[in-house]
């Protein structure tokens, strides 16, 4: 997903479609934070800037809506099965799994107690 011109094909392929749906949640903290971050809680005469809490709202109210209607999902047998057959991977097995898929490319220092150990790009440290 591009976050060119602030997600903007992302939100117009989002508001074409109808829920239920998830959106990237990721898009609406940014809005949220932009907000907070860019607007001051109260104007220069100390009143409440309504317009920033109106904006926040929004935001709010349109995350919300994507949680109105009801996902009428129906049970199937041999998918349940599936899933419960999975055996949940160890953090290590996890770690591995995402050196497979994105590799280190530099090596990470870690810094422990006043000393650092090297971390190599296949996971192993010296």
């Amino acid at each position: 997903m591009s976050t060119d011109s602030n997600s903007k094909k992302y939100r117009e392929e989002l508001h074409k479609c109808s829920p239920p749906l998830v959106p990237h949640i990721g898009v609406y903290l940014s809005d949220l934070t932009f907000i907070e971050e860019g607007n001051l809680d109260t104007l220069a005469n100390g009143q409440v800037n309504f317009v920033k809490r109106r904006m926040l709202a929004n935001v709010i109210q349109e995350l919300g809506q994507y949680q109105q209607t009801p996902y009428n999902l129906i049970r199937v047998d041999a998918i349940q099965l599936f899933f419960e057959a999975l055996r949940p991977m160890t953090e290590t097995e996890q770690y591995q799994r995402s050196l497979q898929h994105e590799p280190r490319t530099q090596r990470a220092k870690i810094f422990s107690a006043g000393s650092s150990t090297s971390v190599l790009s296949d996971g192993t440290s010296r």
